[in-house]
């Protein structure tokens, strides 16, 4: 998986990311997350990255587990969850939607 650009403040209104040199609106800017899952697939253990999306997808499994809950009480969800079913990228093991979930 390739580097993530990190943003850095600059005057006013406007972020400019280190790594790329892309200029963004703050206001346009939305907080981020991911998650890397180990999940066995066909006998091999493979490494897939969760973005904010498909976090809060697996989260809904929970009602009392949100994003904006303590990161510790969000890392022993998963150790709960059964049943997973999602879809992922084969070329970049990016989990791209989870479809089934149950606790």
């Amino acid at each position: 998986m390739g580097r993530a650009s990190s943003p850095s403040a600059s005057q006013g209104k406007n972020i400019k990311f280190k790594n790329c040199g892309a200029h963004q609106h703050q206001t346009d800017c939305k907080p981020e997350a991911s998650v890397q899952f180990m999940a066995a697939i066909q006998g091999k253990h493979v490494w897939l990255t969760a973005f904010r999306d498909v976090i809060g997808a697996l989260l809904s499994a929970s009602p009392k587990i949100t994003m904006k809950t303590d990161s510790d009480a969000i890392e022993d969800l998963p150790l709960d969850v059964k049943n997973i079913t999602f879809n992922y990228n084969t070329n970049r093991n990016v989990i791209r939607s989870i479809t089934s979930v149950s606790l």
